[in-house]
């Protein structure tokens, strides 16, 4: 008897408008948030892509693709494995 008096006595959870309250305050900050992301993103990693040469690329892969058949070759030409 003394349990169903004190759940009677107990306030409902307010429930209603929760979700918009919780949307008025978060959504501005994560806009906030993204738009400082983009423009970091803007002024470091954007910058250094504006230079980017893509002949020089080309052949810097190249050169690196050369050696490595290189030192392959050598390394089969003077060592005892087959």
């Amino acid at each position: 008897m003394y349990s169903l008096q004190l759940t009677m006595s107990l306030a409902k959870p307010v429930m209603r408008g929760l979700l918009g309250k919780r949307l008025r305050f978060h959504l501005p900050i994560a806009f906030g948030l993204s738009l400082a992301a983009a423009i970091a993103f803007k002024y470091t990693k954007q910058e250094s892509l504006k230079v980017y040469d893509p002949l020089e690329s080309k052949q810097a892969s190249r050169r690196l693709c050369c050696s490595f058949l290189v030192r392959r070759f050598a390394r089969m030409l003077f060592t005892d494995q087959i």
